[in-house]
């Protein structure tokens, strides 16, 4: 199991330095009995018998366990195989019983404990250089985003090691933090570079005293898997002191109006004039937001005032400024609210796809301590659970231990109240999504008991409908074990419900709980650990094991002790083992009917058993049961330890199919078998939809082959109903279809923009609920779209200030000024070009040429950097009086690792000993239009000979422009060869028409280039993308500018949002050359440079293809010939050309799979009689 913290983010207050421990907060416990009405032991034995449990293995036994000196802190899986990961490494704790001890490494693929090594021995003869003891633990395992065996072993002291072939061999490197421990350190790999780090490390100053205000960070970066370091703060131009907070720019595909770059880098700092402080401060207006584009190359620009700690969270990014700071983001004055208190008061802030900054707005008049957020299954909204700085609170450690949760609406930063008094302990909250299913989340409420000793008790909600509506957890219908059942005969669902352990339980006084958990790989599965009553009860004899099938709906009761659990195979195969609270044991049980059945293992010898793991994946059947020797006693004679200051940590691998033996058999996948059945998700509609997968059935033993992946299918969308709605922005549900104000809250003091924006709240005070596709809103909302857009309308309303379209105005006031400059400039080279004779040049030349070089030289230089000055307007002229100040805001810090809440705060604890969930999450999206697609009959369309098998590595491929001449061919010649493309048009229904010919593998995504958010949700689900769009109008002079220019920066950042690995761009001949006459029409090749520019700088892999002009009739005799840049064009300086559009769209295609054409700009046109020669051979010829 990977310890269950929600995928969220917590940004809280840090408690100032004299602060002392955290209150006690005791929840009320239950030691009463209540008989029950269901005659569990019955349904046991029947359900036993039933079922045909077994034991295992019948020959042989468990391999031995591995022994380690100290407590397994956790397993890392690194490298790839052909059955999940191939190698683990398994990080210990110290012999002082802190993290960062020896590490031990075993061949995952084989599932035998004999393969386990440590390799302290090897660590030490890697290093060159003095080393001490401490410096060969092993602190933490990163592992490259960009390639599975690029890894770095973060070391406890001076040391690290690095591997490139998946842990088999390990490399020493220095620490770059002087003297200090590794374990101080935090290292981020580039989501697109696998051998580049950033690492923040403590001063030497460090060393000598932790809380002294000399002790500071500083940010390092490597770009040789850690041989060498640059300092960046040494390298800051002084402007940065100390480091609190960074990242990759290249997370964003967006920021400071571009695309970003590899090099970007964000950081928040002490400035260099500052105070020292030290570390952990507490929310300091003295920090500031600094963002770099070249690694500091040059000075970092300051972005935001007052900025402390941020994170990104998919395209949106949060930053969580101090309540104190006396300006906002934009520069503006600003008076703290009535509430804030200094070093404790937050406020958050939201920037949506690297745009403006609007500050999160939340339904409250009181000032926060602090955040946490959990985005949503599809990660496109975020739910964020405010620490609100209660009268006379304390901070986050002795205040409320509740949050109140925020729902999101469709524009990210406008939230309304979805449930209040979510249980907080700490950083840490109780409210957890359901993996895998659309709308469902899980939270512990605190609620107000008088005969408690804490005051609150807790009960377990459940929402199936994006928070919309929250209910208390029915108790299982029958009961299997009747000690389970503690509710009175016909008790109400208030006083007899279900209640799970969360997030929060792993730390409880009364000792730990696990807490509920799922996988996205797995949906409807869920395991966990509560009780049924009136509350959730710690006692430690309380607790009993549950699990769901259906999403938690309905549950079972599967264990009357508490249990650790763990699953794999997409659900299909369920490990459990009593936990270590219940004493030591010797058995692990597992099932392969989605808990019907469990059947059990024998170890080798008794354990305390704190955890179980398994690959992540989801295929992998071979289990590791992690623990700690247990005394040896007359009650337990198969222990092995015989006490003194710390047992040895011991693991079990568990090979299933092995142990198993002939009993183990893969289920059968046949649309008939009976080994599946279909299961409809939630009553009826889910967020709007009703959707349908294939699950497992309870009658057969048999595994879930490696191939079998669970996938939820959308029927059909379902008319809307109140259960599709929620409350608008200030207004609270005060019955099912009635929202009324909520009390204290007005919109002039929570969120005044909204006064000015165009974001339209209905009379209703009613809005669709986040993600919902229901149909038919206005039957309920009869004035808007649900959206906050007017009513009709498909686009949410806009929460902004109006600022943006200020700043749009400026923008295409600044290009109709070039475009007149530049086409006065195009017609003046044509005249000098074309009218005058060679002596009326030479007269004039003698005459003004100087001012001519000095103009000709000075253009280029606009050419070559007009990207840059886009940018530069889009970020700067914004802070002008006349012009919107940019908005970059203060965000909140999220770790984004699905199934784990960490504690982001100014002095959050590392709560190291708790496990990484999967980074994988749930897409669930419409049903593609099919369609067909065809080309002009004078077109020769040829398909590439036996180009199929050579687009193995693309799922899909996305076209755009596919409706024009070009893009419809590329599309037809895809599908021809059975490649599944995504056609992108701005008009679907026309696209459908257009497209004749097709017979399967195309869908229809409609959308604008122009508009990110819908090329972003086009690019899901490909990896490849060929780009034809061009000018849509002639007549629009910015169509060139926001096609060829702004629409391909749109492509190319979405295409890095979603890890796409190849772009072709048909571009045009006289892309290097201003004065082509196309460019009298909206500078239409200036801007397809531009666009080109923007490709080679994306970090992707790319070919730009610069064709002649297009044909649709074949001309006799013509092959493809190919050539530099700048070659083809006017004359009599260059050569003209034309092409046949079918032949472009050929070469785009070989494009995608030859790997001569990567990373190269061509020109085409066809020339008679030359030899006809494959692709592959023209791309070679390009240097």
């Amino acid at each position: 199991m990977k310890f269950g913290f929600i995928c969220s983010v917590v940004l809280v207050w840090g408690i100032a330095a004299g602060f002392g421990p955290s209150a006690s907060f005791v929840l009320a416990t239950s030691t009463q009995s209540i008989q029950g009405s269901s005659t569990g032991e019955e349904y046991s034995k029947t359900l036993q018998s039933s079922c045909g449990a077994a034991s295992y293995p019948k020959q042989g036994s468990v391999d031995d366990a591995v022994s380690f000196d100290g407590r397994v802190q956790d397993l890392f899986w690194v490298g790839d195989s052909d059955n999940g990961s191939r190698t683990a490494f398994a990080v210990t704790y110290a012999s002082n019983g802190y993290p960062g001890g020896p590490v031990w490494r075993g061949d995952a693929t084989k599932g035998q404990a004999g393969t386990w090594e440590d390799v302290t021995e090897e660590l030490k003869h890697s290093i060159e250089g003095d080393y001490e003891d401490d410096d060969l633990g092993v602190f933490a395992v990163h592992q490259s985003p960009v390639n599975a065996n690029t890894v770095f072993l973060q070391g406890n002291g001076r040391w690290h090691w690095t591997s490139e072939d998946g842990g088999e061999t390990l490399k020493a490197v220095k620490s770059p933090g002087l003297l200090t421990k590794g374990n101080r350190e935090v290292v981020k790999f580039h989501p697109n570079k696998e051998s580049w780090l950033l690492l923040r490390t403590t001063r030497a100053e460090c060393d000598k005293d932790l809380e002294s205000s000399a002790c500071l960070f500083d940010l390092l970066v490597s770009k040789d898997l850690g041989q060498s370091w640059k300092n960046l703060t040494e390298h800051s131009g002084g402007h940065l002191r100390g480091v609190r907070d960074f990242d990759w720019g290249a997370k964003l595909s967006r920021f400071n109006g571009r695309v970003t770059r590899d090099e970007d880098v964000f950081v928040t700092a002490y400035p260099g004039t500052s105070a020292r402080k030290g570390m952990s401060p507490g929310w300091d207006d003295a920090l500031q937001f600094f963002f770099s584009d070249d690694l500091f190359q040059s000075s970092p620009k300051v972005m935001v005032q007052c900025g402390n700690l941020f994170e990104i969270i998919s395209d949106r990014f949060f930053l969580a400024i101090p309540s104190q700071c006396p300006v906002d983001p934009q520069g503006n004055p600003r008076k703290a609210g009535t509430s804030a208190i200094e070093n404790r008061s937050v406020t958050m802030y939201v920037s949506v796809h690297g745009g403006d900054f609007v500050e999160a707005c939340l339904p409250a008049n009181i000032e926060d301590d602090g955040y946490n957020l959990i985005h949503t299954h599809e990660e496109e909204g975020v739910f964020v659970l405010a620490d609100h700085a209660e009268p006379g609170s304390m901070g986050p450690k002795l205040d409320s231990p509740t949050s109140d949760a925020y729902a999101p609406a469709y524009n990210a930063s406008l939230h309304t109240l979805s449930l209040g008094m979510v249980y907080r302990r700490s950083y840490v909250t109780d409210f957890a999504r359901v993996e895998g299913i659309p709308g469902s989340f899980i939270a512990n409420q605190a609620q107000l008991t008088a005969g408690s000793r804490s005051g609150y008790v807790l009960k377990t909600k459940l929402t199936v409908n994006g928070g919309a509506q929250w209910d208390y957890i029915k108790p299982p219908q029958s009961f299997r074990f009747s000690q389970c059942n503690t509710c009175t005969p016909g008790s109400s669902l208030d006083s007899c419900s279900l209640h799970l352990h969360g997030a929060t339980s792993w730390f409880a006084p009364e000792g730990p709980h696990p807490n509920v958990y799922s996988l996205p790989e797995a949906p409807g599965i869920l395991l966990a650990t509560g009780n049924v009553g009136a509350y959730l009860d710690f006692h430690p004899d309380a607790d009993c094991t549950y699990m769901s099938r259906d999403g938690g709906i309905t549950w079972t009761d599967i264990a009357d002790y508490t249990a650790i659990f763990e699953m794999s195979s997409s659900g299909g195969t369920i490990v459990m083992a009593s936990h270590r609270s219940e004493g030591p044991t010797n058995e692990v049980a597992f099932s392969l009917d989605h808990g019907h059945c469990f059947h059990t293992i024998t170890l080798p010898q008794s354990v305390l058993v704190e955890n179980i793991r398994v690959a992540p994946g989801g295929s992998s059947n071979i289990f590791y049961v992690i623990g700690t020797a247990c005394v040896k006693s007359s009650a337990h004679p198969d222990c092995t330890f015989d006490g003194g200051s710390y047992a040895p940590g011991l693991m079990f691998v568990v090979n299933l199919p092995e142990l198993v033996g002939d009993d183990w058999k893969e289920c059968s996948t046949d649309k008939d078998s009976k080994d599946y059945e279909t299961w409809q998700i939630g009553d009826d509609c889910v967020l709007g939809a009703k959707r349908h997968m294939r699950r497992r059935t309870q009658d057969t033993f048999c595994a879930n082959p490696p191939s079998w992946k669970p996938t939820i299918q959308h029927d059909e969308s379902c008319q809307c109903t109140l259960g599709d709605v929620e409350c608008e922005f200030g207004y609270e549900r005060v019955s099912n279809d009635t929202c009324a104000p909520m009390k204290g809250v007005t919109i002039k003091d929570s969120c005044p923009r909204l006064l000015t924006g165009s974001y339209k709240s209905s009379t209703s005070h009613m809005r669709l609920v986040h993600n919902n596709i229901c149909t038919g809103i206005n039957a309920i909302i009869p004035d808007t779209n649900g959206k906050g857009g007017p009513k009709g309308s498909t686009t949410p309303g806009d929460d902004s200030s109006g600022s943006s379209s200020k700043h749009t105005s400026f923008i295409r006031s600044f290009f109709i000024f070039i475009i007149i400059v530049g086409g006065i400039s195009i017609a003046a080279g044509i005249t000098w070009s074309q009218c005058l004779t060679v002596d009326q040049q030479q007269a004039l030349l003698e005459k003004l040429g100087p001012v001519i070089a000095i103009l000709g030289a000075g253009f280029e230089l606009i050419l070559g950097a007009i990207v840059e000055a886009y940018d530069w307007i889009r970020a700067k002229l914004r802070r002008l009086p006349f012009v919107s100040r940019l908005r970059t805001r203060s965000k909140i810090t999220c770790q984004s690792i699905c199934g784990r809440q960490l504690p982001i705060h100014p002095r959050g604890p590392w709560h190291s000993q708790y496990r990484r969930p999967l980074t994988q999450h749930s897409h669930i999206q419409n049903k593609p239009i099919k369609v067909r697609a065809a080309a002009d009959e004078e077109d020769s369309v040829k398909a590439l000979p036996s180009a199929d098998s050579r687009f193995g590595s693309y799922s899909q491929v996305l076209v755009t422009g596919a409706t024009g001449k070009t893009g419809a061919r590329v599309v037809q010649q895809l599908s021809d060869m059975g490649v599944s493309v995504k056609a992108f048009s701005r008009d679907g229904v026309k696209a459908s028409g257009m497209l004749p010919g097709i017979q399967q593998g195309v869908s229809i995504q409609e959308g604008d280039v122009f508009n990110y958010e819908q090329v972003s949700r086009a690019m899901e689900g490909c990896d490849a993308v060929i780009i034809c769009s061009g000018p849509t109008s002639r007549m629009d002079p910015l169509s060139p500018f926001k096609v060829d220019f702004q629409g391909v920066e749109n492509i190319v950042a979405a295409a890095k949002q979603g890890n796409v690995k190849k772009i072709v761009m048909v571009s045009s001949i006289g892309a290097d050359d201003p004065l082509f006459p196309l460019n009298l029409f909206g500078l239409v090749l200036v801007m397809k440079k531009f666009g080109e520019l923007a490709v080679q700088r994306s970090g992707i892999d790319y070919t730009i293809i610069r064709p002649g002009g297009l044909l649709n009739k074949d001309e006799d005799g013509k092959n493809p010939v190919v050539a530099p840049a700048d070659t083809y064009g006017l004359p009599p300086r260059k050569r003209p050309g034309s092409i046949l559009r079918s032949k472009v769209a050929e070469g785009c295609i070989a494009a995608l799979v030859e790997p001569e054409a990567t990373n190269k700009t061509l020109e085409v046109i066809s020339i008679k009689d030359a030899p006809s020669r494959p692709w592959k051979e023209l791309f070679a010829t390009i240097p």
